[in-house]
């Protein structure tokens, strides 16, 4: 049996499709797009699809580790560029909702019900790299003299990671209930006021009212 050869442009056909299926996996949810309807809006047929994607559990699964590789890469490059550690952690807070308010409802209900490996995959991402990266900015926060020096840093951490899966929750039941800017600004400031010094405040005061006047 010949060896399926990927040139540039395969790889980019791919990717291509994998980019058409996403917006229909965030428009509508997962379970109830086919491959078919796949196929249809990437423009290629269905031999052409399977060609790259065995399955939609493939697809899926390759969507959701392009999609939590990003997220790292992104937050990875907040975190470097942020002048403190309060605006590190206000970059980070602005990706992952803006991320989750573009996906669909039920597509995280689907994840949740329907690939329960891929969901055990997003929750040891939020217990994994989450935790470490809340450790990593509680610990700068602490040496900039902003976040209180008597933190319990590994606690706080693990509050932190299982409280962001809670968010995701409030999210996919309570949208119509919730706007999404008011519960960002809540949960921003619900964290940071438990975790400031009074330096560490005024800093977070000026920081959002400025973003949220400029949104």
């Amino acid at each position: 049996m010949r060896k399926k050869l990927f040139t540039f442009e395969t790889v980019e056909k791919k990717e291509y499709i994998a980019e058409k299926a996403l917006q229909l996996f965030m428009r509508m949810g997962i379970k109830t797009v086919t491959m078919d309807e796949i196929a249809a809006q990437a423009g290629v047929s269905k031999k052409t699809l399977y060609l790259y994607y065995a399955d939609k559990e493939t697809l899926v699964n390759e969507l959701l580790s392009g999609f939590l590789d990003g997220h790292i890469c992104e937050l990875k490059i907040g975190a470097t560029e942020a002048s403190d550690a309060i605006e590190e952690y206000y970059t980070a807070v602005t990706l992952v909702i803006r991320d989750y308010t573009r996906i669909h409802p039920a597509a995280i209900h689907d994840i949740q019900k329907y690939y329960g490996n891929l969901w055990q995959r997003m929750q040891q991402h939020s217990k994994e790299f989450v935790r470490s990266f809340v450790e990593a900015n509680l610990r700068r926060g602490i040496a900039e003299g902003l976040y209180r020096k008597d933190l319990n840093v590994p606690m706080v951490a693990g509050f932190y990671s299982v409280f962001e899966l809670s968010l995701f929750h409030m999210i996919d039941t309570h949208t119509p209930v919730f706007n999404h800017m008011d519960l960002f600004r809540e949960y921003i400031t619900y964290h940071l006021c438990a975790i400031t010094n009074d330096k560490g405040r005024k800093v977070m005061e000026k920081l959002l009212k400025k973003e949220f006047r400029n949104n």
